[in-house]
Order: C-alpha cells, then sequence, then structure tokens
C-alpha cells in the first residue's frame, strides 16, 4: 500500500468515529415593553411630576420618558414643563415630545417611560452524574436579565426611541 492510501485510511478511520455536536441553542426568552403612564392636569402637574419621575427614575434614564399633551397646549407650559423635568435630572436627550388630537383631554398631559422585562425559561438544576442537553440554561436566562437593554440585542439595533399611538 501507498503512503497516499494508508493517510486516507488513517484519516478515514479517526473521523468515522468522532461525534459531531450540534450547533448550540439559545435560551428562549420572551422581551415585554411594560410601560408607565399617568395623566395630569396641567395646573396641579407640579408636584405629581416630580412624583412620577422619583417613582419611575431609572427607568426614565435607561428609556426616556415622553409629554404627550394636546396641541392646544401653550408651547411656553410645555417648556415650563420641560425645565421642570431637567431641575429633577433629566437631560434633553431623554425627555420627548407628543401631540395628541384627544378633545376630552384637553387640559391634560399624560408622562409615559417604556422599560424591558425579560422572561426566561424555567432551568433544571444540574445533578453530578447526568448528562444534560440544556447544560448553561441558567446561566444564559441570567445573562439575559441581567441587561439594561434587552431589547437592542433582539435585532442588534441602536436604541429604541418612544413612539406614541394615538
Amino acid at each position: 500500500m501507498s503512503k497516499i492510501t494508508k493517510y486516507l485510511f488513517l484519516v478515514l478511520l479517526v473521523s468515522g468515529c468522532s461525534q459531531v455536536e450540534d450547533s448550540r441553542n439559545g435560551s428562549v426568552i420572551d422581551v415585554y415593553p411594560v410601560t408607565y403612564s399617568q395623566r395630569f392636569e396641567v395646573v396641579e402637574s407640579k408636584e405629581k411630576i416630580e412624583a412620577f419621575v422619583e417613582r419611575y427614575h431609572s427607568s426614565i434614564n435607561e428609556h426616556g420618558l415622553t409629554i404627550t399633551h394636546h396641541i392646544s397646549l401653550e408651547e411656553s407650559r410645555l417648556n415650563s414643563i420641560k425645565q421642570q423635568l431637567l431641575g429633577l435630572g433629566l437631560t434633553n436627550k431623554a425627555i420627548f415630545t407628543s401631540s395628541s388630537n384627544d378633545k376630552v383631554n384637553a387640559g391634560d398631559i399624560t408622562l409615559s417611560t417604556t422599560a424591558y422585562k425579560v422572561v426566561a425559561e424555567l432551568c433544571e438544576y444540574s445533578q453530578f452524574g447526568e448528562y444534560q442537553s440544556e447544560l448553561g440554561c441558567s446561566s444564559e436566562g441570567l445573562r439575559w436579565k441581567s441587561m439594561v437593554n434587552p431589547q437592542r440585542m433582539l435585532n442588534g439595533e441602536e436604541p429604541l426611541s418612544p413612539s406614541v399611538e394615538n
């Protein structure tokens, strides 16, 4: 037998015993948007705005705050509300505005922020001596839960700007 034939035979013999590993499957997760919103009358809104910002400060810092107002709201009043929000530690980049034609609530404004919550699959505990196909499930689920902006990982997109549906 020639050297090449022996070499090919050896390669076939060794590769015939190797295990083909499946590609790694990721965790099954769901990302849910959770919107916190509150409607205020423009006249009595100062203390209520402060309370709303204090309660949802971490979500507002990460995802922004949307002010939805009626079209008839004066620009000076809207700017006053924005200045109040800036005084509470928010940045211009975190404040979005949107107008509405809703005549029922013509004197109202609505503040809203959207956070994203991750729900990961439940994993079985690892046990010694048993082979599990879902090895690493809990660490992958915890990695997703610890993300501040999990929605960015789903499509590889930049941060989402708030959108308000009228």
